[in-house]
């Protein structure tokens, strides 16, 4: 196996080229809207739910479970900083435009998280 830039010993000793990684896949907007679907009625479907959905929209089954969740930690993560919003709201006793002003500031820190987990 290839990592960054190295090749495994198991790729050395048995003579074959090392395993390329394939491109991230994105889904269609068609699929986004079906796994959405059903995430809006339980965001833990069944193994059988999971497999009928992975047939129907021709991904595999664990691209299905990892869009799940995915999608139950990016749930997860919005609650927590809602949350976090909230109480500090209630602890410092703000005005809407220091609410404002620590809104802003979020919104900045999180496009410059995402941009830098996108270059990495």
């Amino acid at each position: 196996m290839q990592d960054s830039g190295r090749i495994s010993i198991a790729a050395l000793l048995n003579d074959s080229p090392a395993p390329k990684t394939s491109k991230r896949k994105r889904i269609t907007p068609a699929q986004y809207d079906r796994l959405m679907e059903i995430f809006e009625q339980t965001d833990t479907p069944s193994s059988d739910v999971r497999e009928n959905l992975a047939n129907e929209l021709d991904m595999t089954k664990r691209e299905v479970q990892v869009w799940f969740q995915n999608r139950r930690a990016k749930l997860n993560r919005e609650s927590k900083q809602q949350q976090k919003q909230k109480k500090l709201l209630a602890d410092n006793n703000m005005s809407p435009i220091d609410l404002l002003a620590s809104a802003a500031e979020y919104v900045q820190s999180d496009q410059q998280n995402k941009r830098k987990s996108y270059l990495q």
